[in-house]
């Protein structure tokens, strides 16, 4: 693996990994690393300084709305998402103010929002925009060469068709629409 990014090595951060990656297909969960990287990549480029246990827990946790236990509740991907990973946190002993912060990356990512707020949900955003291919400009072409290589994508962009197309059907999210389109006609990165 790559030197590029640091993972948090506290306890909580263990545990949210290894609950994540037990509800997440690998090609999945290499997106929630992607997404870690590429933003702990922005706020370094940045010098930014900011909570990087709180920016690892709402990149890895940000997709739970898809997984099994919460794809198919009521409300859309982020909320659901956003509810389980509060209440991982807190039930791990983490404080209910930063949980709440994770909890609304979590809501947020899809969306330009949450730009405009503290920056770990903001690069919890851009790590998603440049998975997806968006914002790719903000990195040499190397450097996100390695990070594909070390968690590769394995067909992500038909499988988040799949999850979103499915959340659309299930719970009628249409804002998951222009997402879908995107998905489809986008292809900044070979698959």
């Amino acid at each position: 693996m790559t030197s590029l990014f640091i993972v948090p090595e506290s306890k909580l951060s263990v545990d949210a990994t290894h609950y994540v990656r037990e509800l997440s297909t690998q090609t999945l969960f290499n997106h929630l690393m992607r997404t870690y990287a590429f933003g702990y990549m922005i706020a370094q480029k940045n010098d930014l300084n900011i909570d990087m246990e709180l920016l690892y827990l709402g990149a890895i946790m940000h997709d739970l709305g898809l997984t099994e236990p919460f794809a198919d509740r009521e409300r859309t991907f982020e909320i659901e998402g956003g509810e389980a990973a509060c209440h991982f946190l807190v039930q791990h002993g983490y404080p209910i103010e930063k949980a709440e912060i994770v909890q609304k990356a979590v809501e947020l990512h899809a969306t330009v929002e949450a730009e405009k707020n503290q920056p770990e949900i903001a690069l919890v955003h851009l790590g998603v925009m440049v998975d997806a291919g968006f914002r790719v400009d903000l990195f040499p072409k190397d450097l996100l060469q390695q990070i594909i290589e070390d968690y590769p994508r394995l067909g992500i962009n038909q499988k988040m068709i799949e999850h979103f197309t499915y959340q659309l059907q299930k719970k009628n999210d249409t804002k998951l629409i222009p997402i879908i389109e995107a998905a489809k006609h986008h292809s900044y990165f070979s698959e």
